[in-house]
């Protein structure tokens, strides 16, 4: 029987404390949690299939973005919470994301992750990812994880469904 596979980087367990450090000071946001499960689900990925150096980078840089936008949630410069929290931390980071391939363009081997990362191919999806992208693309007629505005959805996608209890 094969082992499971282990996420080789960090950031789902970062992602996992600063959303307990976020629930234990009473701040409402889910966004940190799905974040960890992102990151889990790709870094598995990444291992299974090879781990393209362009995804490398762009996860180091956004969890630097991340943890400067959790250490202004958990000071209280940042004074959303709820659903406004997880949207804006949504639409930031897609912005910060399409920034990114602006001055990286993604490789050929990057975008094959990715897409067997949210359109699945012979890997499985977490169902919050599966939902999130059948949501989008009978929303628009297909999802495009290149697009912005399909990424932005496919993120509040998944945020409703971790409020909703929807897995």
């Amino acid at each position: 029987m094969d082992s499971p596979v282990i996420c080789p980087i960090p950031y789902p367990q970062i992602y996992r404390e600063m959303q307990a450090r976020l629930d234990d000071a009473g701040i409402d946001t889910v966004w940190f949690g799905v974040a960890a499960e992102l990151n889990e689900h790709f870094g598995t990925l990444l291992v299974e299939i090879g781990s393209p150096e362009h995804l490398n980078e762009l996860g180091i840089e956004l969890l630097t973005k991340n943890t400067e936008k959790f250490n202004e949630i958990i000071s209280g410069e940042i004074e959303m919470s709820g659903t406004a929290l997880d949207n804006f931390l949504v639409v930031r980071e897609q912005i910060y994301v399409q920034d990114y391939y602006i001055r990286n363009p993604p490789t050929l081997p990057a975008k094959i992750a990715i897409f067997a990362g949210f359109l699945g191919s012979d890997y499985i999806q977490p169902p919050i990812i599966r939902k999130g992208v059948e949501y989008v693309g009978a929303k628009y007629g297909d999802f495009n994880y290149f697009d912005t505005l399909h990424r932005i959805e496919l993120g509040q996608a998944m945020m409703s469904q971790r409020r909703h209890g929807v897995e």
